[in-house]
């Protein structure tokens, strides 16, 4: 399975809609969405691996960077941490991804993706539209980078 990414994330009035695009091991490609209240109640999602079963979130905005923290269970029980950050001026999205397996004697995995903003003229219609509550900007992307 290839790491996520994200075709959107939007501001849904009382909380954040994410949707992730997920490419399976075999090429199959399956759309996922999470929606996390603002007001920090834990939520289920599905689990990040397309396994069957939810995994627990919580969401939280800490000066200006979304912060998502979540946990699934066996299978491959592990704990989450991914990082929104939007830059000053709106023109890139960083996302910093942390996994954890609990298991013992296993180091944690991290990885940054970055988006940047569709300049004027791209016609590239894989763009990621992104509505960043509480960052107020909206920025689409033609490339993600690892």
């Amino acid at each position: 399975m290839s790491p996520p990414t994200i075709d959107q994330i939007k501001d849904a009035g009382d909380g954040i809609d994410i949707i992730w695009h997920v490419r399976l091991n075999g090429g199959k490609e399956i759309l996922k969405s999470e929606s996390y209240p603002k007001d920090g109640t834990v939520t289920e999602c599905p689990r990040k691996d397309g396994r069957d079963g939810h995994q627990r979130s919580i969401a939280t905005l800490v000066r200006g960077t979304l912060h998502i923290k979540s946990v699934q269970g066996d299978p491959y029980a592990a704990m989450f941490h991914d990082r929104f950050g939007l830059s000053t001026r709106g023109n890139r999205l960083r996302i910093e991804h942390k996994l954890q397996l609990m298991l013992q004697d296993v180091a944690p995995v991290r990885y940054v993706t970055i988006w940047s903003r569709m300049r004027d003229g791209d016609d590239d219609t894989d763009g990621l539209d992104v509505l960043n509550s509480g960052m107020g900007a909206s920025v689409g992307t033609s490339h993600g980078g690892d």
